[in-house]
Parts: C-alpha cells; sequence; structure tokens
C-alpha cells in the first residue's frame, strides 16, 4: 500500500484501516493470491525482457482467456469508482470476487506459450488487470510464500 500512495498520507491510512478491517473479518488473506500470480507473472515477463506490448482483443483464443477478460470488462469501473471514492472496505471486497475467474485463467490457459503473439496479448491482458489492482496496492511486493506463512499466525 505505501508503494502506491507516496504522496497522499491520508488515503494511506484509510486503505490501511481498511485492510485491517478486511483481514479481521475473517475474509483472509487468501483474497489476495490472485494479485499476487498477476504480479508475479509480470515480474517474471519483465525480467525475461519481454516487451509484450498491447492488449488485442481479437487475439482471446481460449475460453479461460475470454472469461477473465469478460469479467474484468465487468468489473472495472466497479473498482475505478471504488477507488475514487476512497471507499476502500468496498474495495477489497470487491477484490475477492476476483479469485475463481484469476485462478480459472491460470489452470486453463498457458500465459508463458510458444506463440508469441498470444504470450504478449495475455500479458498485456494481466498487466491491464494488474493496473487495477495497483490501485489499492502494489502486490508484487508480496510473495505466496508469505501469504501461507500469514495464514498461520
Amino acid at each position: 500500500v505505501i508503494s502506491i500512495e507516496k504522496e497522499n498520507f491520508l488515503r494511506l491510512r484509510k486503505k490501511i484501516d481498511a485492510l485491517k478491517e478486511f483481514l479481521i473479518s475473517g475474509r483472509g488473506i487468501d483474497v489476495f493470491i490472485p494479485f499476487v500470480r498477476v504480479a508475479n507473472i509480470l515480474k517474471q515477463a519483465k525480467e525475461k525482457k519481454i516487451n509484450f506490448g498491447e492488449f488485442d482483443e481479437n487475439l482471446l483464443i481460449e475460453e479461460g482467456e475470454k472469461k477473465l477478460y469478460q469479467f474484468y470488462i465487468k468489473e472495472r469501473e466497479k473498482l475505478l469508482s471504488l477507488n475514487k471514492q476512497n471507499s476502500f472496505r468496498e474495495f477489497l471486497e470487491a477484490f475477492a470476487e476476483w479469485r475463481k475467474p484469476v485462478d480459472n485463467f491460470f489452470d486453463e490457459v498457458l500465459v508463458m506459450c510458444n506463440n508469441e503473439k498470444l504470450r504478449n496479448n495475455r500479458l498485456a491482458l494481466l498487466k491491464k488487470i494488474n493496473e487495477l489492482f495497483n490501485l489499492f496496492a502494489d502486490f508484487s511486493y508480496l510473495s505466496l510464500k508469505e501469504i501461507e506463512n500469514a495464514k498461520k499466525i
């Protein structure tokens, strides 16, 4: 959260309070797994110096990627609005809905496939999604291992 809200301490505090309330409510740290998965694959692409360019809806061929894109389109405006209104608790509640579509995408679609055009488009789709997630926090700072350890506390 701090990496995103460097200049507005009031928003930073509101986000941290919302995150605390969200976790105490029992929603669980598992909610953040999709965001970490998306951030990690984008980080890997960056490390490999993959320049994937812009997203093209016409290059969606597998059902899993089509469904994820449709979900993104459906949820995008809601997240943008909640962020603009500083409704961070509701923003986190909306995050919880992303788990299944993102998990299904990774289960059904090979992002780093041999077809460069498809690979780059899939990465571009994940970048669009990650930009929404980054409205709240930069999840690339977390690892799946950290989430597993947090669940034990």
